[in-house]
C-alpha cells in the first residue's frame, strides 16, 4: 500500500511537472528555457550546462567552464559512498509515478531505467 505522504508528495509534483510539460508543449509558459537530461549531465557536465547556457541565450565561458571541471575533480561522484535507492523504498510505486507523469517524460524526451 501507498504511504499517504508518498501519495500526496507524489500527486502534487505529479500535477507540477505534467503542468510544466503541457504548458511549454503549448507556449503559455513564458522565458527562455535551457534544458538538460541528467544523463547527459552526467556523461559530460561542461557540454550539458554548456547547452543549457545555449537555450537561454547566454554563452559559457571558459572560465566557468574551467570552475566546473575543478569543482567535480575536487568533489567526486562517489567521495562519499555509492548511494542507490529505488522509488517502493521513499513510499512511491513506480508504475504509478511513470503512469501519472508519462506527459512530462514524453516532452522531454526523459529515458527510463
Amino acid at each position: 500500500e501507498l504511504d499517504l505522504t508518498a501519495e500526496i508528495i507524489g500527486a502534487i509534483f505529479g500535477e507540477a511537472l505534467v503542468s510544466v510539460a503541457h504548458r511549454r508543449a503549448d507556449d503559455s509558459l513564458p522565458g527562455s528555457y535551457g534544458d538538460v537530461l541528467f544523463t547527459d549531465l552526467l556523461a559530460d557536465p561542461v557540454a550539458a550546462i554548456r547547452g543549457a547556457y545555449r537555450g537561454i541565450g547566454r554563452e559559457l565561458t571558459p572560465a566557468h567552464a574551467d570552475a566546473i571541471v575543478r569543482y567535480l575533480e575536487a568533489r567526486p561522484r562517489d567521495k562519499h559512498g555509492v548511494h542507490r535507492y529505488t522509488a517502493a523504498e521513499w513510499g512511491f510505486d513506480e508504475a504509478s509515478v511513470r503512469a501519472a507523469t508519462a506527459d512530462y517524460l514524453t516532452y522531454f524526451a526523459i529515458p527510463t531505467e
